[in-house]
């Protein structure tokens, strides 16, 4: 049956992604990065939270902040592709990703829930009440630094709470 959803996702993960045009603000980002949509305009370029204007807190990603709340709340995204500091450039805020993963100790394995760490990075190292954003895919030895992973991102609704 062609268009029957349920029957196609029996057979496996779909690639798809809903992407974005970020503004890459504070820096430059690397493939895999994980940018906080900055809806607090803690940059000086951003000017508003409009949508369509690229001095927007809606188009504009900067280094993750924890401030209590941002990481637990906040927006994300993973850099689709290389973006120079104030430059336009692809993301995904939602979908399978390769974004840049860690772990203090220990390896990642597929099924562990990442959060967002403040360096840009997923981190398994999840704190509980941490907004789990995403879901490792596959086995990552000893990633101590960022390393790229294959995962599973929601980078605005998230998978739940830790």
């Amino acid at each position: 049956m062609l268009g029957n959803t349920a029957a196609q996702l029996t057979v496996g993960l779909e690639g798809w992604q809903q992407k974005c045009r970020v503004v890459a603000r504070g820096g430059n980002r690397a493939v895999g990065y994980v940018g906080m949509f900055d809806l607090a305009n803690s940059d000086a370029a951003v000017t508003s939270n409009k949508s369509g204007v690229e001095t927007s807190g809606l188009a504009s990603i900067v280094a993750p902040v924890d401030t209590g709340t941002e990481l637990k709340f906040g927006l994300f995204c993973v850099c689709a592709e290389a973006i120079s500091d104030d430059q336009v450039g692809n993301a995904v805020y939602k979908g399978r990703v390769k974004a840049l993963c860690k772990v203090a100790s220990g390896n990642i394995t597929p099924g562990m829930p990442l959060t967002v760490a403040t360096d840009g990075t997923l981190t398994a190292d999840v704190v509980a009440g941490d907004k789990v954003v995403g879901i490792a895919l596959e086995t990552i030895t000893t990633p101590t630094s960022g390393t790229l992973c294959d995962v599973l991102f929601d980078g605005m609704y998230g998978a739940g709470a830790a």
